[in-house]
C-alpha cells in the first residue's frame, strides 16, 4: 500500500476538518490514522521546497495528513474537489517526504477529528 502525506493549510482548523471531509466525500481518498497538527514553520519549509518559491501567504492551522494511494492519483483526485483550505500532495519522489514520514509521531493529533463513516 502506497502513502501519500496532504499538506492542509487554512485559516482555521474548522476549514481543515471540513477539506478533510470533502477528501473522502468528493475525491474519495481514504486518510490514513489522524491527521497530525505541524507548525507554520515546518509547513512553510515544505511548501518552500515543494513549490520551489516563497511562501506568499501564512496560515495558523497546518496540517499533515497520511492518504492511502499512489501520488499522481491522489494529486488528480484534489485538483478535482474545491476544498476551504489549501493542499499540497507530498509524494514518495518529493525530497521531503521521508522527513515527513519520520516526523509525523513528534506532531499532535488533530483535535475533532473522527474518520467518515463508510457506507457498505
Amino acid at each position: 500500500m502506497e502513502i501519500t502525506f496532504v499538506l492542509l493549510r487554512a485559516e482555521s482548523f474548522d476549514k481543515i476538518l471540513t477539506s478533510l471531509s470533502d477528501m473522502k466525500r468528493y475525491g474519495d481518498l481514504k486518510v490514513l490514522g489522524t491527521p497530525k497538527v505541524i507548525s507554520e514553520e515546518f509547513s512553510e519549509t515544505i511548501l518552500k521546497k515543494t513549490l520551489k518559491q516563497e511562501v506568499k501567504l501564512k496560515f495558523k492551522a497546518n496540517v499533515i495528513a497520511s492518504v492511502e494511494g499512489e501520488g499522481g492519483l491522489i494529486i488528480d483526485r484534489l485538483r478535482k474537489i474545491h476544498p476551504p483550505a489549501h493542499m499540497i500532495a507530498i509524494t514518495n519522489k518529493n525530497e521531503l517526504y521521508y522527513l515527513v514520514q519520520r516526523s509525523m509521531k513528534d506532531f499532535n493529533n488533530l483535535k475533532g477529528y473522527t474518520k467518515p463513516k463508510v457506507k457498505e
